[in-house]
């Protein structure tokens, strides 16, 4: 079997890809031609002139990377010390060359006016050399400047300009997470009295004065856990962490007594008042994504309005059992009538005493419903994931970009930071930035990781059957990379072969989430054969929903299929699937049952190849040695 190598990068930054632009002025013609033609004959993009007093206008119309000048041109000292004094992203290296030895005193005034460096124009050897070190430099100070200003342009966007606290991006985002992490939260919404009357009385001047003071009464006030900031207009928003619904409740009072009690004289006596809606997440009863958090807070703060204003109003906790998106005991008549649906995100209570899990039929009838109505019941893609997915074919793609979205998460910018450190990816110095862990994985593992991620989190808010999507997601890693291997030695090269073994089976959490919200008993059993049954089919819609290639939704679709009968890209899935079973079960090539020895039979895989990919497989997985490539 050969070597199982490590994936090359799928794309670098485009800085490293783009041909180097050179400017060389140099006064003698043989000094200039012989530099330009070694640095040429280098790959780089070269641009010869002798009219040193239009060096401004010649640098302005070539934006070179690297400016040759000549010593003993009178200018070059006030030229050199204007040219370096460009910002870092626009600067261009500048070396200082002469045609002979280089005395020391003019070297030391070179560098002191700003040069990057000084050389022999005859050493040509020398000046190629020196040219690759200054480009070497610039890409890494280009770099940084990206980051830098990606991070500017990240910051900008998570702070409200006007108040400086936290943007309604950045709330949302804690939002998100605090759902993902299927911990207690509450969420307050508080909205100011009256503001319209304020803004026509005194001024919008006045108005934004009085904003800032309660965005400042606030940061003042919140823990330092606490995320709180400007959701929108007069409208606040306070996350808490690790809250019950009356820690909430006290902590809204509070708020809501200190902002009335606030001075400001700009508003010349005139108090302001708040209403307040608080919304608790209770991880045995959790929303189902924070969309329905904010909804709960919103009417809390609309029956706050309604009630007089100046008052916290508390929202009823939110209970799946009794609640089951876009259908009524009506439109299950009988197991094979699933009904219409209703209009995405509609919750209709049931009736008292319904209970789909009261029979093996109406609970199977539910699940289809479920399934047929669309909803995804998985985490929703982020953005940093899509985005992966949709540049995976684009070889110049800007890493930086995907970095920065993967900083919005740290969760996830962590397990980024601990797979590029990982004895698979590591180099000689310790990665230390998103940026650095993205471009030592490239693209195509970046994205994998993304969507291990996503599927990993399937199992977050799970109250029931979190054991058994736990062991399906661990078997799926497995067959993830056992699929990848199996690509490889077949010579398939599927682009998408190791996400087609990690979400070949995402169907089972898919269904297991669905039976949890449901409620009344479920019996395990009752439980496994639906999940046998309908998880190839739930998978395929939710490899739809999720917008992913043709190859990830056959594989969904088509895992239990004829081997011999389908593409490539089944046979690998289904042949990895063998694997996955051989490394969670312990077994060996000896142990094969009757089916899987017919599986591969009908792919013509010798056992001695299977041994192979098996070793292979555990040794990528950490099953032999505590290690695993990715995450």
């Amino acid at each position: 079997m050969a070597a199982v190598d490590p994936p090359a990068y799928s794309s670098r930054p485009p800085e490293e890809n783009r041909r180097a632009r050179i400017l060389v002025m140099l006064g003698k013609k043989r000094a200039r031609d012989a530099v330009c033609d070694v640095l040429a004959a280098d790959g780089h993009d070269v641009f010869p002139s002798a009219e040193f007093d239009q060096v401004y206008s010649v640098a302005a119309e070539t934006v070179p990377d690297v400016i040759i000048l000549d010593m003993d041109d009178g200018l070059t000292p006030q030229v050199c010390l204007e040219l370096t004094q460009a910002p870092p992203e626009s600067r261009a290296c500048v070396l200082i060359a002469r045609d002979g030895v280089v005395d020391e005193a003019r070297t030391a005034g070179s560098l002191g006016n700003g040069a990057d460096d000084v050389v022999d124009a005859r050493r040509l050897r020398e000046v190629s050399a020196r040219v690759k070190v200054q480009l070497r430099n610039k890409r890494g100070v280009d770099a940084l400047a990206r980051v830098r200003k990606e991070r500017d342009r990240l910051k900008s966007s998570l702070t409200d300009p006007l108040t400086g606290a936290h943007s309604r991006q950045s709330i949302a985002m804690g939002l998100d997470r605090f759902v993902g992490q299927a911990e207690p939260f509450a969420l307050l919404f508080l909205d100011l009295d009256h503001w319209k009357s304020i803004n026509e009385d005194l001024g919008m001047t006045v108005g934004d004065v009085a904003l800032k003071a309660v965005a400042n009464h606030l940061r003042a006030q919140v823990r330092g856990v606490d995320l709180c900031g400007r959701w929108a207009g007069e409208k606040f928003a306070v996350l808490l962490p690790m809250a019950s619904i009356e820690v909430a409740q006290m902590v809204a009072e509070r708020h809501r007594a200190g902002i009335c009690a606030l001075a400001i004289p700009e508003l010349k006596g005139r108090k302001i008042t708040i209403s307040i809606g608080v919304a608790s997440f209770v991880p045995e009863r959790p929303d189902p994504n924070a969309t329905a958090i904010e909804r709960r807070a919103d009417l809390a703060l609309e029956g706050a309005k309604r009630n007089g204003r100046n008052r916290v109003g508390t929202a009823p906790p939110f209970v799946p059992a009794n609640v089951i998106p876009l259908r009524r005991d009506s439109d299950v008549e009988s197991p094979g009538a699933l009904g219409a649906p209703r209009a995405p995100g509609d919750l209709v209570l049931r009736s008292p005493g319904a209970s789909p899990g009261g029979s093996d039929a109406a609970t199977e009838a539910e699940l289809l419903a479920q399934l047929e109505n669309g909803k995804s019941w998985l985490p929703v893609l982020p953005e940093a994931a899509e985005r992966a997915l949709s540049l995976g074919s684009d070889p110049t793609v800007d890493l930086a970009r995907i970095a920065s979205m993967v900083e919005k998460d740290p969760p996830i910018a962590a397990r980024f930071l601990a797979a590029s450190n990982s004895a698979y990816y590591a180099r000689a110095e310790r990665v230390t930035t998103t940026l650095g862990a993205v471009v030592t994985l490239g693209l195509s593992a970046t994205r994998d990781l993304l969507f291990q991620v996503v599927y990993e989190s399937a199992r977050r808010g799970l109250t029931r059957f979190r054991l058994e999507v736990t062991r399906s997601f661990d078997r799926s890693v497995v067959c993830a990379h056992a699929c990848r291997i199996v690509s490889r030695e077949l010579s398939f090269g599927g682009e998408y072969s190791y996400l087609a073994g990690l979400l070949h089976d995402v169907g089972e959490a898919r269904i297991y989430r669905i039976l949890s919200l449901m409620p009344g008993p479920i019996r395990e059993e009752q439980a496994r054969s639906l999940v046998a049954a309908h998880h190839a089919e739930a998978g395929a819609g939710l490899a739809a929903s999720w917008n992913l290639p043709e190859e990830i939704r056959v594989a969904c679709a088509l895992h239990h299929a004829d081997v011999a009968e389908e593409g490539k890209a089944v046979k690998h899935i289904i042949l990895a699937d063998v694997i996955a079973d051989l490394v969670v079960s312990g077994r060996t090539v000896r142990d094969l049952t009757k089916d899987e020895q017919a599986i591969l039979d009908r792919g013509q895989v010798k056992r001695e190849r299977l041994e192979a990919w098996l070793i292979a497989t555990r040794r990528a997985t950490g099953r032999d040695a505590g290690l695993r490539q990715l995450g």
